[in-house]
C-alpha cells in the first residue's frame, strides 16, 4: 500500500475507534474490528508499522489526557488500548522498548490517578496470558 494512502486509511480506522471508544462510549469489543484491521495492515506494511509505532510511542510519553472530552481524534491520538492490542497480538520487541521509556520518563509526567502505569500494561499486553485478551473475540482459544 502507498505509505501515503496507508497513513490516510489508518488515520480513517483511528478516527473510527475514537468515535466508538470515546465520543459513544462504547467498550473495546465493540471496536475490534478496527483494532483487527489495523493490525492487518501494520503486519503487512513495514513503513506503516514504523509509523504507528511511532504514533504509539509519542502517546505513550505525553501527558494523559480526558479523550471524553473531545468529539473529534486530536489528530496524533492512538487509543492506549489499541496500542496493548497490537502488542499483544504481534509482541514486537518495539513495544518493550517504548514501555521501558516510559518508565524511564514517568516521573516527569503529569500523570492521573491510575491504579497502574500504561507501561506496565503495555508489558503485560505481550504476555501470552494477558488478562485483558478475554475482551477480544480474536484472543479466544
Amino acid at each position: 500500500m502507498e505509505t501515503k494512502l496507508g497513513i490516510d486509511y489508518l488515520n480513517t480506522l483511528l478516527d473510527h475507534a475514537f468515535d466508538l471508544l470515546f465520543v459513544k462510549q462504547y467498550g473495546v469489543n465493540h471496536a475490534e474490528h478496527i483494532f483487527s484491521r489495523v493490525l492487518d495492515v501494520l503486519i503487512n506494511d513495514k513503513e506503516l508499522k514504523i509509523w504507528f509505532l511511532t504514533l504509539a510511542e509519542k502517546n505513550l510519553l505525553s501527558d494523559e489526557q480526558d479523550m471524553t472530552k473531545f468529539k473529534v481524534r486530536p489528530s496524533s491520538f492512538v487509543d492506549p488500548d489499541l496500542i496493548f492490542f497490537i502488542a499483544h497480538a504481534t509482541k514486537w520487541q518495539e513495544f518493550r522498548i517504548i514501555a521501558q521509556r516510559r518508565k524511564e520518563v514517568l516521573s516527569e509526567l503529569k500523570t492521573l490517578n491510575h491504579t497502574k502505569d500504561f507501561s506496565e500494561n503495555l508489558l503485560e499486553s505481550l504476555e501470552d496470558n494477558w488478562e485483558d485478551s478475554d475482551f477480544y473475540q480474536s484472543f479466544q482459544k
